[in-house]
């Protein structure tokens, strides 16, 4: 998740801190909601799948993928 502090939301040039970690919050407060097996966008979370191998744990990158 991301969070941006620009205008128009937010004045660079003064900006309104209470605003800011409001906006904090509701972001740390959505990213840590209840697990109900979809990603932040909704979409379902992908199965992992036994016979993957870690890109970082193979000699031959093609393989891992």
């Amino acid at each position: 998740s991301t969070v941006s502090f620009v205008p128009p939301k937010i004045d660079t040039g003064d900006p309104d801190w209470a605003l800011i970690r409001s906006m904090v919050g509701e972001a740390i407060e959505k990213s840590q909601g209840k697990d109900d097996g979809t990603t932040a966008a909704g979409h379902p979370k992908r199965k992992p799948e036994s016979k993957r191998q870690s890109a970082n744990d193979s000699e031959n990158l093609a393989d891992a993928c």
